[in-house]
């Protein structure tokens, strides 16, 4: 980060910023880990940190070494509730993906359960092959071999039993 940050300097300050940056890294690292607990999250601190120092150096290389202290200070302390910020709110968007997720779920299976339940009040002829195409997968042409029936009538039946269970669910509403 270090070599990032002095490309953004002008070799006149290089020494000045070199020697800030070896007096006062370890002690943002430190300051940083006390905020976020995570040691990336604390080295991506310092690293902004650094380079916003670089990036306004011209504007403040002439002040006291106590006022450029402070400064950097106040720099990592934003830059540590920014990083903060951003990581609640990621984890509030994960928690709220994870419910929304977890809610549909539990409709889906409702939902479910509630198609089931008004399949199984089918006619026979008709729930079979309701049964067979969707919740066993079987192709037509294997439903029409295992119920010796004719290709167009186990369409037939699929239609009319789609047909009754619209008019279920339309009644249902």
């Amino acid at each position: 980060m270090l070599a990032v940050c002095m490309t953004l300097i002008d070799d006149d300050d290089k020494s000045e910023f070199r020697k800030i940056y070896d007096s006062l890294e370890r002690k943002l690292f430190v300051f940083s880990m006390s905020r976020l607990h995570n040691n990336a999250l604390a080295e991506e601190a310092v690293s902004e940190t650094f380079l916003a120092l670089a990036e306004n150096f011209k504007k403040i290389h002439s002040l006291e070494p106590a006022e450029i202290v402070a400064y950097t200070v106040i720099i990592n302390r934003n830059v540590c509730i920014d990083i903060l910020e951003k990581e609640n709110k990621h984890s509030i968007n994960v928690q709220i993906d994870d419910k929304i997720k977890e809610i549909s779920e539990d409709y889906d299976h409702i939902e479910k359960l509630i198609v089931a339940d008004m399949v199984e009040k089918l006619p026979d002829i008709y729930r079979d092959v309701i049964m067979m195409k969707y919740f066993y997968g079987f192709k037509v042409k294997e439903i029409s071999k295992q119920l010796h029936l004719s290709v167009g009538g186990v369409k037939s039946r699929l239609e009319k039993a789609r047909k009754i269970l619209r008019k279920d669910i339309n009644d249902d509403e």
